[in-house]
């Protein structure tokens, strides 16, 4: 019996190749005969309780007295392929330090200081650009919609109309959002149509985030406007809340625009999702550093992938294209993973940007960069440097990703998809250059040991892509028929 076969088969476990402890909270999720290390039936290993046990009391021993840890945030250890047991490559190394001399968990502030940007900067802070970088055909032919400051005109006043522009100061917040620069670059390619209702949805999203989200305790006291985005009924008392209305009313124009029902209670589906984890990351975020204990780098950047919202903005992004992604690819794991790489490459731009900021506004737990420095202990530097290169490496793994999944749909698809493909693209490239040039971010500079850091968003010096054949047969085996 081929037990490592067993144990990477992609019909019982998600993404099998890949390091997460938590598919293991729920042992009745799978086959009981899934995971066997152990053997299983009349034949398991005697000792299966004994050295589960020893590795209990070893454990507990060595976390008694030591900090253990990998020598660097980010520290891959490869695995042999085809090994029984996951032995490595080759040797990798663990980081025992003594409690008594271990740091605690991240309380101090990072070693930076922020400036006005409407102030010089002292004469010995020099500036250091730090480069956030795409092949060339990550970014749209097309940098800015031209319909971008009429869909901001619009959206405002259609805001208005719901009661959600209360006020000059109101008005004010909104357009420092710069809706036609959010909605303007990363939906540049599509249509007025869709360039207008996008920019609706996420405008009114992101207020409803600063008004409801940021301040709930609990996913349930966001719930009815999701509710009302699927087109379900909702509480009498609550259905003339401007946020229900808006909602009801974003989900109502995509079904005009030709949506299908299935699409719309999939998009309700993403943003309930979304709300999920913001509530939490935001709980996070108001307890400080006592919310974080216990928290690694990986889980806050999976949180972060999440809350950045790139899961639910690429639905508005299949309908600006003219496809729904059918079911059976949303739930392919390679697909998952590809619009993961999609929100890693978002979230870092965001929270690159972010650093002055979220420093000023107490945020650090919940801004990637600062949180690295945080676990790390190193500079600002080394955690600007280790995040580029994550960002870099989400950017390549999404181009691998998007062609492996072009391999399996037919001709007769594969064009809109490879569309769709790149215009996923571009809306990462368009945030990042809202990011880039938003106000928001940048009336503050931070800087390390006299430098100050900029960011600039840039072409890599690489090829295009090849593109990719796909044979009769492969398309036979595919998503349709």
């Amino acid at each position: 019996m081929n037990i490592h076969a067993i144990h990477m088969n992609p019909k019982e476990w998600d993404r099998p190749e890949e390091f997460d402890p938590d598919r293991f909270v729920d042992e009745n999720c799978r086959n009981k005969f899934a995971y066997l290390p152990f053997g299983a039936g009349p034949r398991v290993c005697a000792g299966r309780n004994f050295t589960l046990m020893e590795q209990k009391i070893i454990l507990c021993h060595i976390l008694r007295h030591f900090d253990v840890g990998l020598p660097n945030v980010g520290y891959e250890v490869p695995i042999r392929r085809g090994s029984f047991t996951g032995l490595p490559e080759d040797s990798f190394q663990l980081r025992f330090r003594l409690l008594s001399e271990a740091p605690s968990l991240p309380t101090g502030k990072p070693d930076v200081t922020v400036y006005s940007s409407e102030e010089p900067l002292p004469e010995e802070v020099k500036t250091c650009v730090l480069a956030v970088s795409y092949p060339k055909y990550w970014f749209a032919p097309v940098a800015l919609s031209p319909f971008a400051t009429t869909i901001e005109e619009e959206t405002i006043e259609w805001m208005d109309s719901l009661g959600l522009v209360k006020s000059k100061e109101r008005r004010s917040h909104i357009r420092a959002m710069e809706p036609r620069h959010y909605a303007g670059y990363s939906h540049s390619m599509a249509s007025y149509e869709h360039a207008l209702m996008y920019c609706k949805y996420i405008t009114m999203w992101l207020l409803w985030d600063d008004e409801c989200v940021e301040v709930a305790t609990d996913y349930s006291e966001v719930a009815e406007p999701l509710m009302a985005l699927a087109g379900e009924d909702v509480p009498a008392a609550r259905k003339n809340d401007p946020y229900v209305l808006a909602f009801k009313h974003i989900g109502d124009e995509y079904e005009r625009l030709g949506a299908s029902r299935e699409w719309r209670i999939r998009f309700a589906a993403s943003m309930s999702e979304w709300a999920k984890h913001a509530v939490e990351e935001e709980i996070v975020r108001r307890k400080g550093s006592d919310g974080i204990s216990g928290r690694n780098f990986s889980e806050a950047i999976k949180l972060r992938a999440v809350t950045v919202g790139i899961r639910p903005n690429s639905l508005p992004l299949e309908r600006a294209v003219g496809i729904e992604v059918p079911q059976e690819i949303h739930t392919d794991p390679d697909y998952k993973a590809l619009v993961d790489q999609a929100a890693r490459v978002c979230c870092i731009v965001n929270d690159l940007v972010g650093v002055p900021k979220d420093i000023k506004n107490k945020q650090k737990e919940s801004n990637l960069i600062l949180y690295h420095q945080m676990c790390s202990g190193g500079s600002l530097n080394d955690s600007y440097a280790a995040i580029l290169e994550i960002h870099d490496k989400a950017v390549k793994t999404y181009d691998e990703l998007a062609a492996k999944l072009l391999a399996r749909t037919p001709s007769v698809f594969r064009e809109r998809m490879n569309t769709f493909f790149d215009h996923l693209r571009y809306m990462d490239s368009g945030f990042g250059f809202w990011h880039r040039d938003c106000i928001r971010y940048q009336r503050f500079i931070a800087a390390e040991e006299n430098r100050a850091f900029r960011i600039q968003i840039a072409e890599q010096c690489s090829e295009v892509a090849e593109d990719f054949t796909v044979s009769q047969k492969e398309a036979e085996d595919a998503y349709f028929v």
